[in-house]
């Protein structure tokens, strides 16, 4: 500042002009560069404090249009590309959960019976299994409902099969066309711990052979021999609804598939080492006998008696008192002279007979002793005491 004197002789100030820094080339560079991308108008007319207007002015327009600006740094090629909304997710989900494969279940056939894949046969499903189920459910599953059922999150499967109840009925076709890989994809479900998963699938499963059943759908013994055996372990579950659920489920199942034929299954499930298991095939024995008549006993009535009365001496108190049941629903059976290949149940076959009489006598707590007469009390065949 300089100092001038004015009237009077005081002194006053004056204000030295300021000179402004000389900005580097490259920020010269940068201002031309931003200010050639206006328009004509804009370069020849607007001052600099404008044209920072002008351009904040584009970005916001740029905003609203909902177009991202171009990330700043070098290597960046473009935009990223918007991330998947949930109702675009939503929409994906609204179509078919099943695909229809011409042949698809035939060819599953074939391949397993020329042992080009594992045949479906374990006592508790190894991880190759697994992979291969998954495989072979991609070709005919929605991606999204293929992740959900082979999610490790139990409540996943819940809702899987939830939205599978849902559209049971308007996709039965496709449905029908990969029922061996929705069985055996349940059966897993059967080693799971979880009771709501649980439930979830026997509800399904009482759906699905109720809707077989409509359709006069007839399970193919690929279909029923990958199924069946691991139904029958759950016939042996601690938890009683289970139980329930499960015999329901074979009461439907004999719509769709032989009597005769769950009948032998239910005959290889009384060999369990699981007291529960045997005491509550024994019952569903007497079920299909009561129901079905003699008819149903495969191979034949005698030998299937014979293998029922064996339990009478099981160590387990249920198992012994399923037996003589299911002894007495058979002896109501000859007494209603029902036939089994259009012959007397009893005609040729004096020694079940025999087992019958003998048996109706344990029901009422006595064993017939070998001269004819009364048997001692307590336990059926054990020593008199001296």
């Amino acid at each position: 500042m300089g100092m001038l004197e004015g009237a009077g002789g005081h002194a006053r100030q004056t204000r030295t002009p300021r000179h402004r820094p000389k900005l580097p080339p490259q920020a010269h560079a940068a201002s031309s560069a931003c200010h050639e991308s206006l328009p004509g108008y804009a370069r020849e007319r607007c001052p600099s404090r404008r044209l920072r207007r002008l351009r904040a002015q584009s970005r916001d327009q740029e905003s609203e249009a909902g177009e991202e600006p171009l990330p700043k740094g070098k290597g960046v090629l473009g935009k990223k590309a918007p991330a998947k909304t949930g109702a675009k997710e939503e929409e994906d989900r609204s179509g078919p959960i099943f695909i229809l494969v011409p042949n698809g279940k035939e060819q599953r056939i074939k391949e397993e019976k020329g042992l080009k894949v594992l045949k479906w046969n374990f006592m508790t499903p190894r991880d190759e299994y697994v992979e291969q189920l998954k495989t072979q459910m991609s070709t005919c599953l929605a991606k999204w409902l293929l992740d959900e059922l082979f999610h490790l999150d139990f409540q996943r499967h819940v809702k899987a099969v939830g939205v599978m109840i849902e559209r049971m009925e308007d996709e039965r076709d496709a449905t029908i066309g990969c029922l061996d890989l929705i069985l055996k994809w349940f059966t897993l479900r059967f080693f799971d711990t979880n009771t709501s998963v649980m439930m979830k699938a026997l509800e399904y499963l009482k759906l699905l052979f109720s809707m077989l059943s409509r359709e006069n759908y007839h399970l193919n013994e690929y279909e029923a021999s990958s199924f069946i055996p691991y139904l029958i372990l759950k016939v042996g579950e601690s938890k009683d609804v289970v139980r329930k659920d499960v015999r329901g489920i074979l009461a439907v199942l004999c719509k769709v598939y032989p009597a005769s034929k769950v009948f032998t299954f239910l005959m290889d499930g009384t060999k369990s080492k699981n007291s529960k298991q045997r005491a509550e095939c024994l019952e569903e024995l007497g079920c299909l006998i009561e129901a079905y008549g003699m008819s149903v006993c495969q191979p034949t009535a005698a030998k299937s008696l014979k293998e029922i009365a064996m339990h009478i001496g099981d160590r387990d108190t249920s198992v012994r008192n399923a037996a003589p049941t299911r002894r007495r629903r058979l002896q109501r059976v000859r007494r209603a002279g029902l036939q089994a290949d259009r012959q007397p149940v009893g005609e040729g076959n004096e020694h079940a007979g025999g087992e019958d009489q003998a048996l109706g006598q344990e029901d009422c707590g006595r064993a017939p002793p070998a001269g004819g007469g009364e048997a001692p009390e307590g336990r059926p065949g054990a020593p008199t005491p001296a």
